[in-house]
């Protein structure tokens, strides 16, 4: 390497240092002066807690500020805003002219404001506000795998508090959550789903609710020795044989747990009086499925 090229190399270094630490100056210099600006503000409408909006209102305002060039960037991040501060008596329809003093800017920033653009009149519509509470059902769209079973859902909590304007609130029953779909399942889902809020002037607390889904492999098994019962029949009246066997399909986890205990099984004798052959009938525990019994025949005996 030369001389020539390392004294080129040096220079550029020194000179780009001196060209940062100008820009570096430059930009102090300016932002140290005041400005004159037009910016956009987000619109927040405070009123007391008994009383709810229920008409929409601006999202933002075109506000005309003054102030020094440092402050107006931090703007954006100060959560400066235009509030619209209301104590109406009654529901019906509020109106409010915006004025600077409208304009909340937090303090140690050196900005203040001029004049307010847009909007030149707010109007809404306000009610009284009421709390109610709801239940939540989840809007499940579930399909499982072959030989698999989804289950019915649990939901925790299964009711949340809603709050808002009283035309609003009392014409809601129930909520559902955002929808979920899923197919071909294997394994059980837990998740948060958020509730669907029905209009932007209701407030739901809390927002989400857990939905457990449990998904079982079907399996099949034999119950033994159930009892059975003649019902509706003469005193003194038997069923012969008076135990039956009975082969259940459904979730695995519920058949590992179920015995013959949770079964009934019982002959209606109003039938057999009316001709019909003596077969049992069987109250099953939700989500098992009768498959056959044996033995198949049975009769009914008299004193």
């Amino acid at each position: 390497m030369t001389v020539l090229t390392m004294k080129f190399r040096g220079n550029i270094g020194i000179k780009a240092g001196a060209l940062f630490l100008a820009v570096l100056l430059w930009a102090h210099v300016a932002t140290e002066k005041y400005y004159e600006v037009t910016v956009s503000l987000p619109i927040v409408v405070q009123l007391p807690e008994h009383i709810a909006l229920s008409s929409s209102v601006p999202e933002a305002a075109q506000v005309k500020l003054w102030g020094k060039g440092k402050h107006l960037l931090l703007l954006r991040y100060s959560g400066t805003k235009l509030s619209i501060r209301a104590n109406p008596g009654s529901p019906g329809k509020v109106s409010h002219v915006p004025s600077p003093m409208d304009v909340d800017i937090p303090e140690g920033l050196d900005v203040r404001a001029l004049e307010v653009l847009q909007p030149s009149v707010m109007e809404f519509r306000v009610d009284r506000r009421i709390v109610r509470k709801v239940p939540v059902l989840p809007a499940l769209k579930l399909s499982p795998a072959p030989g698999y079973i989804v289950l019915s859902p649990k939901v925790h909590p299964d009711s949340v508090t809603i709050s808002g304007p009283k035309e609003v609130v009392r014409k809601v029953r129930v909520l559902y959550t955002d929808s979920l779909r899923a197919s071909a399942l294997r394994r059980s889902l837990r998740g948060e789903l958020r509730v669907a809020i029905p209009s932007p002037y209701i407030v739901c607390t809390p927002p989400t609710i857990w939905v457990e889904v449990d998904v079982q492999p079907i399996v099949e098994s034999w119950l033994e020795g159930i009892p059975v019962r003649l019902i509706y029949s003469p005193k003194g009246a038997w069923v012969v044989p008076n135990r039956v066997d009975i082969e259940v399909r459904g979730p695995a986890d519920v058949l590992a747990k179920l015995s013959p205990e949770d079964v009934q099984a019982y002959i209606d004798y109003r039938n057999v009086r009316e001709g019909k052959p003596p077969e049992p009938s069987f109250h099953l525990p939700p989500g098992v499925q009768f498959l056959r019994a044996r033995p198949s025949s049975f009769r009914v005996q008299l004193p």
